[in-house]
């Protein structure tokens, strides 16, 4: 498995499609909406890097892969030392296979620890044009007493709650888009997804549209998952998407920049059971 520090990994060059969401402070747990792999990681991959901004403790971090069944698929451990950032390729954890990343951080007994000193990204590219940073959304341990737990409660007494709304801007008719939901038990399946509703404002009107994926990840080119509420875009980037889901991201193709927007006054509480596993 290739680990290592980021610019070991992808260099410094610029990266087209850039995402901005608020994930830039630390904290102990992160979530990735979206994650991919193909059977040939140079065309389709996902580098993901995590980063300890402790002045002098390291810390295991327990990576769970879900694909969009809900089922955990892979999980893996990572020491990330002070001061430093380690990376992982998808392909080499879980090869041809997409959904939600999930990082803890964790003690040797695989349970999770109160350690605000985390931040993550993922560089993502797919062999269609699309080529974007993914920020993790991260949340704070609000109290000591929640280490030692396998319960991860999105509370805002022990954790920070989970964003009730995505909202995007910049959103283009081709875009390409992830929504997902992560709550339930890891050890028998998430929660799925049985009624994502989604809203699209553009310069020719509003229009929406409502699914029922049943899998806890949808993800894919908009105009092909959701052919209505493309009427309501047009090539140039301008539209603005909601879906009532804790997270989502989007790339726009051909490195246009495109946005991303938690509404910070609109929280849910969750909860998240993972399962013991030894490093």
């Amino acid at each position: 498995m290739r680990t290592g520090k980021i610019k070991d990994q992808i260099g410094s060059s610029e990266v087209g499609g850039f995402l901005d969401i608020s994930g830039s402070l630390p904290g102990s747990v992160f979530v990735f909406p979206y994650y991919g792999s193909g059977v040939d990681p140079n065309l389709n991959d996902t580098i993901i890097t995590v980063s300890n901004s402790h002045s002098s403790t390291s810390v295991l971090v327990h990576l769970f892969f879900i694909a969009a069944t809900g089922l955990l698929s892979q999980g893996i451990y990572i020491t990330v030392a002070a001061g430093e950032s380690e990376a992982v390729r998808a392909s080499d954890v879980d090869p041809g296979n997409t959904g939600v990343i999930l990082g803890v951080a964790s003690n040797i007994d695989g349970k999770f620890i109160s350690f605000n000193y985390l931040t993550a990204s993922a560089h993502v590219f797919m062999p269609t044009d699309y080529d974007g940073i993914e920020k993790a959304f991260i949340f704070k341990s609000m109290v000591e007493e929640n280490s030692g737990s396998t319960t991860l409660n999105f509370n805002g007494l022990y954790l920070e709650p989970q964003p009730y709304t995505a909202s995007f801007f910049n959103v283009r008719s081709d875009s390409f888009v992830a929504f997902a939901k992560v709550n339930g038990n890891l050890s028998v399946g998430l929660e799925l997804l049985t009624s994502l509703n989604l809203k699209c404002q553009g310069l020719t009107g509003q229009s929406s549209e409502s699914s029922n994926p049943g899998t806890c990840q949808v993800s894919g080119v908009l105009n092909t998952l959701y052919p209505t509420l493309v009427e309501s875009l047009t090539t140039v980037p301008v539209g603005r998407l909601f879906a009532n889901c804790s997270f989502g991201m989007i790339i726009n193709k051909l490195n246009t920049t495109a946005g991303k927007i938690m509404d910070e006054g609109s929280r849910v509480s969750s909860t998240v059971i993972i399962p013991v596993i030894i490093p």
